[in-house]
C-alpha cells in the first residue's frame, strides 16, 4: 500500500481484526461455501462476540470522518445483508460521498441488493448511477465456479461504478466470460487461512492472472498454499500458507493496485 494510503484494514497480507472490518454492519449469516471457515466469524468467537445478530453499527457511522489522512476502508463484514436496511445502506454511502480523500472498498456476497440500494440513492438524488464518485468500490466474492453468476449481478447492478472481485478462499479453478471480466478493475485472490483451510491450487491461481491479463484488469495475489498435489479425500491434512511475495513462485509474485490508490 503506497505510503500516503493507510488501510482499514490493510490490503496486504496482515489481516486485521480492529472496527473497521464491523465498520457498519455487524455480525452475518452463512449464504455459501466461503463462509464455512469464515475467519471473521472464528475472531468473534474468540472473543465472544455474537455472529449471527446481524445489525447496522450507528457508533461507528461517522468515523470515516474523524480520519484526516486519505485511507482505504475495507467493509468485508456484509453491508448489503438482508437484515441491514436501505435507509442504513444510504446512511453509509452519504458518509462515503463526505469524504472523497478516502477509498471505500464494499463487499459482499449478496449483489442481488446493491440494486436495490443504488435505485434508492438516485431517487433521493444522493448518486447519479451512470457518475459515481470514484472513491467507492463495490465487490463480491467468487470462491467457486458455481457463483460465477454474481458477477453478472454485480455488473448489471452498478455498471459505472469501480468494482473489484475478492476470489478468496479460492476453493475451485475459474473460467470467466472475458467480455464480464473486462468490466471489472480490480481482483485480489488468495487462498484459505485457518486451522481448517481448504487447499487451493497454484495452477487455478495462475489461469485467474492469464485471463485477467487478456483484458488488462489488474490482480493483487494475497497468499498462496504451498505448491503440492491437491488431495480433497486426505483428512486433516492442512495446507500451508504462505502469505510473503518471497515464498511465491515467480507467476505468482504479482500485487498490483488500482491507479487511484497510487
Amino acid at each position: 500500500m503506497p505510503h500516503h494510503l493507510k488501510s482499514h484494514p490493510p490490503v496486504s497480507t496482515k489481516e486485521s481484526t480492529g472496527p473497521e472490518h464491523g465498520l457498519w454492519s455487524t455480525g452475518c449469516t452463512p449464504v455459501s461455501d466461503a463462509c464455512i471457515n469464515c475467519w471473521l466469524t472464528m475472531m468473534n468467537k474468540r472473543f465472544h462476540r455474537h455472529t449471527s445478530s446481524v445489525s447496522f453499527n450507528t457508533r461507528n457511522l461517522n468515523l470515516p470522518l474523524t480520519v484526516s489522512k486519505p485511507s482505504v476502508f475495507c467493509i468485508w463484514s456484509d453491508l448489503f445483508h438482508e437484515k441491514i436496511s436501505i435507509d442504513s445502506i444510504t446512511s453509509a454511502f452519504q458518509i462515503m460521498l463526505q469524504c472523497p480523500h478516502h477509498i471505500f472498498l464494499t463487499l459482499t456476497k449478496r449483489p442481488h441488493r446493491i440494486k436495490p440500494s443504488i435505485d434508492s440513492l438516485a431517487r433521493s438524488e444522493i448518486i447519479d448511477p451512470s457518475s459515481p464518485p470514484p472513491n467507492i468500490w463495490l465487490g463480491t466474492t467468487i470462491e467457486h465456479q458455481k457463483y460465477m453468476d454474481r458477477l453478472d449481478i454485480l455488473i448489471d447492478s452498478a455498471p459505472y461504478f469501480n468494482k473489484l472481485l475478492s476470489l478468496e478462499p479460492l476453493l475451485s479453478p475459474l473460467s470467466f466470460n472475458p467480455d464480464l471480466l473486462a468490466q471489472i478493475q480490480w481482483i485480489v485472490v488468495g487462498a484459505e487461512s485457518g486451522p481448517r483451510a481448504r487447499p487451493t491450487s497454484n495452477e487455478w491461481i495462475v489461469s485467474i492472472i492469464n485471463q485477467a491479463r487478456e483484458v488488462n484488469v489488474k490482480v493483487f495475489v494475497k497468499q498462496i498454499h504451498h505448491n503440492r498435489k491437491i488431495h480433497h479425500n486426505r483428512k486433516n491434512k492442512k495446507p500451508e500458507l504462505l502469505k510473503s511475495l518471497k515464498q511465491f513462485p515467480p507467476e505468482l509474485r504479482i500485487r498490483e493496485l488500482p491507479e487511484s490508490f497510487l
